[in-house]
């Protein structure tokens, strides 16, 4: 989701991000497999917000639902905006070790330790 402000847009979630689809890691390659979901780089956010006409220098803001990889894969494409989760996702996501295997699988750690805030 895309909401524009005034002088800035802010996004909600950001999916998979360019790296991911043109060189997904092994965890985000099984995952994509797993649930069929095509490596097109023309549906990241960062070419979505192109293609509605904006600047993707203008997504300033970058609030995240959880820290999952199909939600917070493309934090890295805009590494200029500020990343906003709640405190208690973060530390989760940032300690993974404490979840079930099954848990875990969501995370992936470059995700999780970008821009984030």
């Amino acid at each position: 989701m895309l909401l524009e402000g005034e002088d800035s847009l802010t996004l909600i979630d950001t999916g998979f991000g360019m790296k991911d689809y043109a060189s997904p890691s092994r965890h985000v390659d099984l995952f994509l497999k797993v649930n069929g979901i095509l490596r097109d780089i023309n549906e990241t956010a960062i070419e979505q917000v192109t293609k509605l006409g904006f600047n993707p220098q203008d997504v300033r803001q970058i609030i995240l639902t959880h820290l999952h990889l199909d939600h917070a894969g493309g934090v890295q494409d805009f590494p200029w905006a500020d990343v906003h989760v709640l405190e208690v996702e973060y530390e989760t996501a940032k300690n993974p070790r404490k979840l079930s295997w099954i848990d875990r699988i969501g995370y992936v750690q470059k995700h999780v330790m970008s821009n984030t805030k």
